[in-house]
């Protein structure tokens, strides 16, 4: 069970593993903002998942570098199981998962798990990429449903583990406002605007949309609309303030899927493996990142989440919460007594 902690430090959160829905009591979780400078001050030394240590990790469902692996899995349209996928790594944002929704980050139905070889004590959790104000990019507005969040706020779900027991599970919320440009263009005119966009998913009252390829050739978007039903809706509210409310999502994953994906969306991907035989070019994005996020005016959508209670675990499990515009990048993880064995 989750742990439970004194009333005076407990908040409601909501959050889906697998095909439920869970209000959970929140644990003591601070959100910095304004990561921009600091993420790469705390992430030097240790735990960093953009540097060139997990470089290797692209492409493959599962890696091990030193004494961490990494998996990529997939949840089953039927929402039973998981299965592999590919994961996503660049120097600017860290790891993520190939295709779904973006080529480069964890979405909606994908999960990304950090295993140790030894139990250990976690300090601090850096992610990228999670933004509010999506709406003027993603027509995301009205759109959200993870409940007790403000609308057009993205939300990374967090889990931790021991020995295959959940200990901990709770979600934060972007903070920083969706900048007008992409901060991977202003490191680099080579990445494209959407060059990750695969598919989105919009949700209005009981209908799901999918925007997606029309033509699989770059021609206009199709949209596939997916009623959700009342059903959903009643589940809702006959268990209100219940731990646990099973909703059935087969339907619009299915959908979801089945939908043709934009061939742009892997451009800014590809561009990064064709990197792979240069180094030196490699080494210069992430140089320049560091620059930007040090003197520049845009936002990659840092977070960082400090934990105040250091459980000891040997796995951190990122997803995101069933949602319309749910999408991030995990950047790195701070641990006591250092790097389990990964140089940066």
């Amino acid at each position: 069970m989750p742990a439970k902690l004194p009333s005076a430090i407990l908040r409601t959160t909501c959050l889906v593993a697998g095909l439920t829905l869970l209000a959970l009591s929140g644990t003591r979780v601070s959100a910095q903002q304004d990561g921009r400078a600091l993420i790469d001050r705390e992430l030097f030394g240790a735990l960093d998942f953009r540097s060139r240590s997990f470089e290797a990790c692209a492409d493959r469902p599962v890696c091990v570098v030193g004494n961490v692996t990494v998996t990529a899995e997939r949840q089953t349209e039927d929402g039973a199981s998981w299965t592999p996928a590919r994961l996503y790594w660049d120097p600017v944002d860290g790891l993520g998962i190939t295709d779904g929704a973006q080529n480069d980050e964890v979405d909606i139905d994908e999960r990304l798990s950090i295993r140790f070889a030894a139990p250990v004590r976690i300090r601090k959790i850096w992610l990228s990429d999670l933004f509010l104000g999506e709406e003027k990019r993603y027509g995301a507005a009205g759109n959200d449903r993870v409940e007790g969040v403000p609308d057009d706020v993205e939300v990374a779900g967090i889990a931790l583990a021991s020995e295959g027991r959940e200990i901990l599970n709770f979600t934060v919320k972007g903070e920083v406002e969706l900048p007008d440009h992409q901060f991977n263009q202003n490191v680099s005119t080579l990445f494209l605007e959407d060059g990750d966009l695969r598919r989105r998913l919009l949700i209005d009252n009981d209908v799901i949309t999918v925007i997606a390829d029309g033509t699989g050739a770059g021609g206009a978007a199709l949209s596939l609309r997916i009623p959700l039903g009342q059903v959903d809706a009643d589940k809702r509210g006959v268990f209100e303030g219940v731990e646990t409310v099973e909703i059935d999502l087969s339907t619009i994953l299915s959908g979801f899927r089945n939908a043709r994906m934009f061939l742009a969306g892997t451009q800014n991907f590809d561009l990064l493996k064709a990197l792979s035989f240069d180094p030196d070019g490699l080494a210069e994005l992430r140089e320049t990142a560091i620059r930007q996020r040090a003197a520049g005016d845009w936002s990659n959508g840092e977070l960082g989440v400090e934990l105040s209670d250091k459980f000891e675990v040997d796995t951190v499990r990122f997803f995101a919460p069933f949602d319309s515009s749910n999408d991030f990048s995990v950047a790195g993880i701070i641990v006591e007594g250092g790097t389990p064995g990964v140089a940066n």
